[in-house]
This record gives structure tokens, C-alpha cells and sequence, in this order.
């Protein structure tokens, strides 16, 4: 059940390792274990992009939590991913669910890993990603490749940084 809260579903029989992600001491089997490389794109500017490496039993909340922290931003709203860019019409979307809308049809971001979306599962799929639904920052996620876990390693891993992040909440003036 921890598992699952903190990032990770996959439970096997075999002798659990340690892992550290996003400052948080979990066990987990790293037996087969893959990681996903994904790249995250600004929709407002997608020549703003961020290349990560995270395990693909990551939750999809750890996921946006990674996304965020490598463009810098906190995360500190509600958000949804999504197989369209127009996020409301997508036949499968996955939502951070709060006590109002626990009865919605979406999937939990909570609950649900990476490796579980059924529309992002070879490379080249994307999902989009949706933070803060005052200010619409908008991220189309695409897996890129898969690659192979390992224990020594920290994740998630920032492959690559292109661009210049825009400030989150920009002063007005």
C-alpha cells in the first residue's frame, strides 16, 4: 500500500532494493525494471523542453512532480494528464483527485504508473499534461525510448535542458 501511495505499484516476491526518488526511502523490486525517457515540451514554446529519465512504475503524480521540478516550477495545483492536447474531450484522462471530485470518471494520478496509460506505452506516443488550471500550463510528454534501471542511480534523471524556463507566476506590471 505504500508503495502505491509513494510512487510505485509493481510488488513481486523477489528481494526488494532500496530507492531513493524525490526524497522519499521506498523499497522496491528493481528486478526487470525498465525507466521511461520521456521528453516534456512547453506547449506555449516547445523549443523549451526537458529530457528525463524516470522508472516506468512511477506514479503519473510523481511523474508531474518531475516534470515540474525540472522547469523549476512548484507544485502547488491541481493538474491532469491526457491522450489529447485539448485535455477535456480525451477519451482517457488521469486527474490529482481532492475530496470535491472523487467521483469523477478520471482515472487517479495518485494511483496510476506510468507503465499502466494505455496510450503511452511505445515511443513516439505522447500524453499532455495540464498544471494549474488558472494560469493553463500546458506540457505535451512524449516517450522518447525506454531504458534500463539501476540501482545506484537517483531518479529522476534530467538527460537534457533546452531552453529557458519561463517564471511561473511572472511579476505584473
Amino acid at each position: 500500500e505504500l508503495m502505491q501511495k509513494y510512487g510505485f505499484n509493481e510488488k513481486t516476491s523477489e528481494e526488494f532494493d532500496d530507492l531513493t526518488i524525490f526524497g522519499r526511502y521506498e523499497k522496491i523490486s528493481n528486478h526487470n525494471l525498465k525507466t521511461y525517457i520521456i521528453r516534456a515540451k512547453l506547449e506555449q514554446d516547445k523549443d523549451i523542453y526537458r529530457d528525463i529519465e524516470i522508472p516506468a512504475n512511477t506514479t503519473l503524480y510523481y511523474a508531474a512532480k518531475a516534470v515540474l521540478d525540472s522547469f523549476g516550477f512548484g507544485f502547488d495545483h491541481l493538474f491532469c494528464f491526457g491522450d489529447n492536447p485539448d485535455f477535456y474531450p480525451s477519451d482517457i484522462r488521469y486527474e490529482l483527485k481532492t475530496g470535491e471530485d472523487m467521483e469523477s470518471i478520471a482515472g487517479d494520478a495518485e494511483k496510476t504508473a506510468l507503465q499502466d496509460v494505455p496510450f503511452f506505452r511505445q515511443p513516439k506516443e505522447k500524453m499532455y499534461f495540464l498544471f494549474d488550471y488558472g494560469d493553463d500550463w500546458e506540457f505535451e510528454i512524449e516517450l522518447l525510448d525506454f531504458g534500463v534501471y539501476k540501482q545506484q542511480k537517483k531518479y529522476p534523471i534530467v538527460l537534457k535542458m533546452n531552453g529557458k524556463a519561463p517564471e511561473q507566476y511572472p511579476e505584473l506590471e
